[in-house]
């Protein structure tokens, strides 16, 4: 649960470059299973000295008990730069030098293996450096280290000859990080959901380019290809792809599938999602946006043992990066039912999900590192993201939600040539409005199909919005048949009747 010191920013004094590691700061902090057990966990040192492991648990310490409203994280930045001050290591995370977020959390993680290592023999008598960190990562922890239990993820790949279905070697991967290329999940997800998210080039209006592109995903989800691909579902078909095309030693076919199996489980899932560049097109941002759900599970992406009971993960945080380089973090808030956004010092409340989504695209922030806590399948970590009503239209029918007290609002845009703003989007493309009616023919100026009249004016890009449901009792969708007859505010009663 969050409590009064949970909310605290994290100073960034001019030149220091702290951001990349003030967001994984508040990732570690934000995040219960780590939290607990850093603050917990015992940690000494047969001499006085200053390390990571105690910088971060003071760092926690001030978070619950200071008073003041924004903390400063050089001790754990003096920490992490001591540990890399050889000359090998390049002076790595010394102040004012920016680095990447992802390599950070691993280095931290690293750090915090090698401590428990170096403990599981003596007391350190010297501050680790990087060549006890280097030698301990070979190293595996049994039982597991904090680090490992709570962020470690292990699975073995099993190439499987996909015509006699003989196996090859196991290949096994342990890692604090699930790395994905954010290029194969786009890849995936336009080759699986038979469209694709293009904005035109001459688009100046972020939000409108915005609701072309969710305008799309909503068609999409009520043609009969189903709903677009979710990041799991994603995930799961990556695993299964082809690993190579050599030979199977048994029958000689020439194609190789892999089977990717998990055996062990992280308190934390956390995927870190590598793009090809800092400023990818805005649309690929919402893509990936547009994958998310509140839970998973990891039998959607992972082939697990039979035995192994079903456990979900909810959805917690995420860590995005802007071509400026520049880090932010969001994260759930349980008792607030918001969500929280880090900017250093700046701590914000966000209304919902689509707050979040679009504060993010229009922003051109590329979500890098996606954070799923364990939990049970009662936990609610967002489950508002789930609330959210989607509203896409073009043309002159009309979507008005119902709420419990009889009032009503429209969720819709009426595309009528006698609007003056849409006449004039229709002269500005080319085409003239006469007798209320575009070319003089159509009577709403925005349709799918009638393609003779695209050149005229007409435009199929739906408008879009995002709607609070939750109060909701009912959504009435109907052409203007009923509209030019009956008033919204009168349709209310006969709904509550018949619901």
């Amino acid at each position: 649960m969050f409590h009064h010191g949970e909310r605290k920013g994290l100073e960034n004094q001019l030149g220091s470059n702290h951001c990349f590691l003030n967001v994984v700061i508040q990732a570690l902090w934000n995040l219960q299973a780590f939290r607990q057990r850093l603050l917990s966990e015992p940690h000494w040192h047969s001499t006085p000295q200053s390390c990571c492991y105690c910088e971060l648990k003071s760092l926690f310490q001030d978070y619950a008990q200071s008073p003041s409203q924004s903390l400063p994280p050089d001790g754990v930045r003096r920490a992490l730069s001591s540990v890399y001050a050889e000359a090998a290591a390049g002076g790595r995370f010394k102040i004012g030098r920016m680095e990447d977020a992802s390599e950070t959390l691993e280095a931290i993680l690293g750090i915090l293996h090698a401590s428990h290592m170096t403990e599981s023999f003596a007391a350190p008598a010297i501050p680790l450096s990087l060549v006890h960190v280097e030698h301990a990562s070979a190293f595996g922890c049994h039982p597991l280290c904090f680090a490992h239990d709570v962020f470690g993820i292990e699975y073995v790949d099993v190439a499987q000859c996909s015509f006699c279905g003989a196996t090859g070697e196991p290949s096994v991967e342990s890692s604090f990080l699930y790395r994905v290329y954010a290029s194969e999940l786009l890849s995936r997800a336009r080759r699986g959901s038979g469209f694709s998210w293009t904005v035109s080039a001459g688009e100046t209006d972020p939000l409108g380019a915005l609701h072309e592109i969710v305008g799309r995903v909503t068609s999409t989800w009520t043609s009969w290809r189903g709903p677009p691909a979710t990041l799991p579902e994603l995930l799961h078909e990556l695993n299964e792809e082809p690993t190579h095309r050599g030979q199977c030693t048994d029958c000689q076919n020439s194609v190789t599938s892999s089977v990717r199996w998990l055996t062990r489980r992280p308190r934390i899932f956390t995927v870190s999602l590598v793009w090809p560049s800092v400023a990818p097109a805005g649309e690929d941002i919402w893509a990936i946006l547009a994958m998310l759900r509140p839970h998973l599970k990891m039998e959607e992406i992972f082939q697990v043992p039979g035995n192994d009971l079903e456990m979900f993960y909810s959805f917690h945080g995420m860590i995005c990066y802007k071509n400026n380089q520049h880090y932010v973090a969001l994260f759930w808030c349980h008792a607030k039912e918001r969500w929280i956004f880090f900017d250093d010092r700046k701590v914000e409340e966000k209304e919902g999900w689509t707050s979040v989504a679009n504060f993010l695209w229009t922003g051109g922030y590329l979500p890098t590192l996606l954070f799923y806590e364990r939990s049970d399948r009662s936990d609610v970590v967002c489950a508002e993201l789930s609330k959210e009503l989607g509203v896409a239209n073009v043309g002159d029918s009309r979507a008005v939600s119902i709420d419990g007290s009889a009032g009503t609002q429209r969720l819709s845009m009426d595309h009528r040539p006698s609007d003056p703003a849409e006449a004039r989007r229709v002269r500005e493309e080319g085409g003239f409005v006469t007798m209320g009616r575009v070319a003089g023919e159509l009577a709403i100026s925005r349709a799918l199909g009638d393609l003779l009249l695209k050149s005229s004016g007409l435009s199929c890009r739906p408008s879009v919005r995002a709607h609070d449901a939750k109060r909701d009792l009912a959504l009435v969708v109907a052409s203007d048949g009923l509209w030019d007859f009956v008033e919204e505010k009168a349709r209310p009663h006969r709904t509550r009747q018949q619901v």
